[in-house]
């Protein structure tokens, strides 16, 4: 019989990615991104369709790649030519969502062509198992980065400019300041210390139960014998 600290551990475990392993949370994979794209809550929305988009297609390469033997050099090069090719392609999908994406993330956007969460997916590429299982990772990840930079981004957007989505909300009151890459910063690392919180909290309060259950049988046993 599975413990509850158990069951919890499979279930997290086949969220991997999104419930455990966030890239953002837990790694601080494409935190720059994380920072700079989450002033506008339709950029960081942006964002995160353009990495829904390359992710994928970056680990069927990858995986058709190490299947054949490529070396890692050869397959980092590849994927990082053709995630380039794919962000020039889906440029108007992302202008079409929020039309100054670009010059609100600058430099940043070039970068997701070679993005440190599109390469972490490719090094654990494993092609001993299934293309499904390495691309629903991929997809994983990906949400797993959406849940996160949506709603950082939706608060920054409320507070600094007043509205969601390019949406007025609040009229005449904006703290300027939240929109800065330090408060984002900040406002990051808070999340993932709270989410890290809850996360061993929760683990801690299960095995306590798991233990309580366990005393008991024993208990129960002993009244038997």
């Amino acid at each position: 019989m599975k413990t509850r600290l158990k069951r919890y551990r499979d279930i997290t475990g086949r969220m991997d990615g999104l419930l455990s392993a966030n890239p953002i949370i837990t790694y601080g994979l494409t935190l720059p991104l994380a920072v700079m794209g989450t002033v506008d809550t339709r950029a960081a929305l942006g964002l995160s369709v353009a990495l829904f988009c390359i992710n994928p297609v970056a680990m069927l390469l990858a995986y058709l790649m190490k299947k054949v033997g490529l070396g890692r050099e050869v397959y980092m090069l590849i994927i990082s030519l053709v995630s380039s090719l794919m962000l020039v392609q889906i440029s108007d999908i992302i202008g079409g969502i929020h039309s100054q994406i670009f010059s609100l993330m600058g430099i940043y956007f070039p970068l997701l062509a070679v993005n440190t969460l599109t390469f972490f997916l490719i090094t654990r590429c494993d092609p001993q198992k299934s293309l499904l299982n390495n691309l629903l990772r991929s997809i994983r990840s990906s949400a797993g980065f959406a849940v996160v930079i949506l709603p950082v981004a939706a608060f920054r957007e409320l507070l600094g400019k007043g509205s969601v989505f390019g949406y007025k909300l609040l009229d005449g009151f904006t703290i300027p300041s939240v929109l800065l890459p330090f408060f984002g910063f900040i406002l990051v690392g808070m999340v993932c210390a709270l989410t890290r919180f809850a996360s061993r909290n929760i683990k801690y309060q299960l095995l306590r139960r798991d233990r309580r259950d366990r005393e008991a049988a024993a208990e129960e046993a002993a009244k038997v014998c």
